[in-house]
């Protein structure tokens, strides 16, 4: 263990335990009233911790041998890693004020509870990298299983992110959060209230699914929910999309959809439900529902909004297999429902005004 402190009122305390097997702690303080903590109990653990700048906070609990990297500067950040299991990799990366990764009690002889924990791992073999540009941004990321991935970027201010992942090898990628919203992050010791701000949800259980949602713009909402394997859904918010929301959520085994929202005060809603036929997998489905080179790769149920109009709707439910929808909406007040079950539906609505189908 290593601990080297510069400027003043810094503290650090470090516990590496008698199971402990080649454990190492780096804590790098050159802030002014920074806090560091870190508690290893078995195996092969690594933790780095670096803080400079003004007060931060950080906190690592490891139960095995995995990896915890926190990087702090600028004043106010706050960061929570518990680890347990083998080849987990956690990263926190803390550039603005006052970025929340958790919120260490400061109760230097325990681990954190579990609520005030922002990057929470069990199993084997699982990656988190959080990245904080932004001022008061808040990022929580829970994985059990193995193998899953988890990556935040909040370059916006009041940005708010939130992962929950159960199973294997899935992914989820809050790629981009890069508006600026407001609301109120004083105190610094005190959970950020957030009035305009970016909210990204993703919550996978199952294995191999996939999540993607990037946000240019404040206030928007997106939120992927997937249970089961296999399924992907992709959420794009671009930097006129201001006041939209989308919410895709999906059931069973290789759903796919895709949002994306240019218009603001958009509105989407995607349900999908795999029920399976026996049919074989993918098909490739053009506009018009027949198969055809290069059509869209049709798996279980599979659908595309794309909104660039002000004020639309879209409301998608499939349920069944082989289902193929697709919703263009660029007039201002287009509103869409589609209501699909069975096998080898498809729907093509194309809106150019205020229309209602």
């Amino acid at each position: 263990s290593i601990v080297s402190q510069g400027n003043g009122n810094n503290t650090a305390n470090v516990q590496q335990l008698a199971d402990t097997d080649l454990a190492k702690s780096n804590v790098l303080q050159t802030a002014n009233g920074a806090r560091a903590s870190v508690i290893q109990t078995s195996g092969a653990a690594d933790s780095l911790i670096t803080q400079s700048g003004g007060a931060q906070n950080a906190s690592v609990y490891q139960d095995g041998s995995s990896s915890s990297i926190i990087t702090q500067s600028n004043r106010f950040n706050e960061a929570s890693v518990s680890q347990t299991g083998d080849l987990n990799t956690s990263t926190v990366l803390q550039s603005g004020v006052n970025g929340a990764a958790g919120d260490p009690d400061n109760n230097y002889g325990t681990a954190d509870p579990v609520g005030l924990v922002g990057v929470t791992q069990s199993g084997d073999g699982n990656d988190s990298l959080i990245v904080q540009i932004g001022d008061n941004t808040v990022a929580v990321v829970d994985q059990s299983g193995d193998d899953n991935d988890a990556r935040v970027n909040q370059g916006g201010d009041f940005s708010n992110a939130v992962v929950t992942q159960g199973g294997n090898r899935n992914f989820a990628n809050v790629i981009r959060q890069s508006a600026d919203g407001t609301g109120d992050g004083t105190p610094a010791n005190q959970p950020v209230d957030p009035d305009i701000f970016a909210d990204a949800q993703v919550n996978q259980t199952g294995d191999d699914n996939d999540a993607l949602i990037t946000q240019d713009a404040v206030p928007v909402l997106a939120s992927i929910t997937q249970d089961g394997n296999e399924n992907s859904s992709t959420i794009v918010q671009t930097a006129t999309s201001s006041g939209s929301s989308a919410i895709t959520t999906q059931f069973g085994n290789q759903n796919d959809s895709l949002i994306t929202q240019s218009g603001t005060g958009a509105s989407a809603t995607v349900s999908q439900t795999d029920v399976p036929s026996g049919n074989g997998r993918p098909r490739l489905r053009g506009d018009d529902g027949r198969d055809v080179a290069g059509g869209d790769p049709v798996r279980a149920n599979w659908s595309n909004i794309m909104q660039s109009g002000d004020g639309v709707a879209a409301d998608i439910t499939q349920s069944g297999d082989l289902n193929r929808s697709e919703v263009l909406q660029s007039g201002d007040g287009a509103d869409a429902k589609l209501n699909q079950s069975g096998i080898f539906n498809n729907s093509q609505i194309e809106q150019n005004a205020d229309s209602f189908a």
